[in-house]
C-alpha cells in the first residue's frame, strides 16, 4: 500500500498595509515638451562654447534642453569672442554644429 505524504502548510498570508502608512514618491518635475540640442565642436580654434550668451565650457559639448529656434553660438577666447554662428534649433532632434 501507498503511504501518502501530509500536505505542505499554506503560507502565511501578509497582513495588508494601511493606506495611511504609504509614503508619496516625490515627482520629478516635468521637461519642456519640445526642446532640443546641439553637439558642437570647434576643430579650428580652441576657445570656451557660449550658447545665446550663457558659457558651456570647452568643446566637445553638448547642450540639450534648448527652445526651438534661433540661437546664437560663440567661440570665445580670453572672453574675446573670435566666431558666432546663427544655429536654428530644432524640437526633438540634437544637431551637430562644427563652429569654424
Amino acid at each position: 500500500p501507498a503511504v501518502a505524504s501530509p500536505a505542505p502548510a499554506p503560507a502565511p498570508t501578509p497582513a495588508p498595509v494601511p493606506v495611511a502608512a504609504a509614503t508619496p514618491k516625490p515627482v520629478a518635475p516635468a521637461l519642456p515638451a519640445a526642446t532640443g540640442g546641439l553637439e558642437l565642436t570647434s576643430p579650428g580654434l580652441y576657445g570656451e562654447l557660449w550658447v545665446d550668451g550663457r558659457p558651456y565650457g570647452f568643446p566637445p559639448v553638448t547642450v540639450n534642453g534648448l527652445r526651438p529656434g534661433p540661437v546664437k553660438v560663440e567661440v570665445r577666447v580670453n572672453g574675446a569672442v573670435k566666431r558666432s554662428a546663427s544655429i536654428v534649433v530644432e524640437a526633438g532632434l540634437v544637431k551637430a554644429v562644427r563652429v569654424r
